[in-house]
């Protein structure tokens, strides 16, 4: 079969809206393919009952929506449609379109805020609140999995944007009453900063902003951040704790070299390398015990 030659609409009259595993094909293999025939596809995949949905896989979808930003279409529709299939993506299927979206629009990030989180002044015997389930779930994972840092929509940080943007957020978070948890929850996203180009980190916007925080729950979100940054770890059962050493160590230098002019950034992150030289004092412990046959 010659996949640059065929018509998907001759081939597939009547199943264009519904046949995205055939579409991942093609897209998989040509160029020069229909992207709002994707796009129609996209969104109303699901919306009826379809024989095709059981074939359709986490692949077929990720690769629809690389080729539609490969065909320039703008973010704010791939977005949608992360959202959409977000259930259905992991880990390896970055949601990049949905996560610049809210290093865009604080209001977005608001939203996002306010499907999980109840209001400060709710408490566990208010009326449950009517949201989706679904949507909940999608929220909380997005909020969990976002890394850009607010800012311009080509991903570098800019310190007038990522303040513009903080103090919307803020605002935003004041008038929902959930001010104290979205502070945290950006706090989170910060941790995800790049260096800067003289190996500094977090970049020089994001530790003026934390400086200048008039309290200290971006500080805790930073330092939780940092936490959940270093994922799952493997090793061997003799091995000790010599991967956390190395990671205080990094942490260690970090603050160092941020000590004079950002003293608050220096202490989150000195608190972070006190926590991974305590987790390596545990691991050095459980080799020792295996080594000596405690552990048996």
């Amino acid at each position: 079969m010659i996949l640059c030659a065929v018509d998907l609409r001759l081939v597939l009259p009547g199943l264009l809206c519904h046949n995205i595993d055939a579409l991942s094909m093609y897209a998989a293999r040509q160029s020069g393919m229909d992207a709002d025939l994707i796009i129609e596809a996209l969104r109303t995949f699901g919306t009826e009952e379809d024989p095709e949905a059981a074939r359709v896989s986490e692949y077929d979808i990720s690769r629809l929506l690389e080729y539609l930003k490969e065909e320039g279409i703008e973010s704010e529709t791939i977005a949608l449609l992360e959202w959409r299939y977000l259930p259905l993506l992991h880990d390896e299927s970055r949601t990049l379109a949905l996560e610049s979206l809210l290093a865009r629009n604080p209001r977005t990030f608001v939203e996002l805020v306010e499907l999980v989180f109840r209001r400060a002044n709710e408490d566990a015997d208010s009326e449950p609140r009517n949201v989706n389930p679904t949507l909940a779930s999608n929220a909380y994972r997005l909020l969990r999995e976002w890394r850009i840092v607010p800012g311009p929509e080509d991903g570098t940080v800019d310190g007038v944007a990522l303040n513009e943007w903080l103090e919307e957020a803020r605002r935003l978070l004041a008038e929902a009453d959930r001010i104290e948890v979205g502070e945290l929850q950006i706090g989170e996203v910060l941790a995800h900063a790049p260096e800067d180009p003289d190996g500094t980190f977090p970049t020089l916007p994001v530790r003026d902003v934390l400086e200048a925080a008039p309290n200290y729950r971006l500080e805790r979100g930073f330092r939780i951040g940092l936490f959940n940054k270093t994922g799952i770890t493997s090793r061997g059962l003799t091995d000790g704790g010599q991967q956390e050493y190395d990671v205080a160590a990094k942490y260690e230098s970090w603050a160092g070299a941020v000590q004079a002019t950002h003293p608050r950034t220096a202490s989150a992150l000195r608190d972070v390398a006190d926590s991974y030289r305590d987790e390596g004092r545990r691991n050095d412990e459980e080799a020792r015990r295996f080594l000596e046959g405690l552990d048996l």
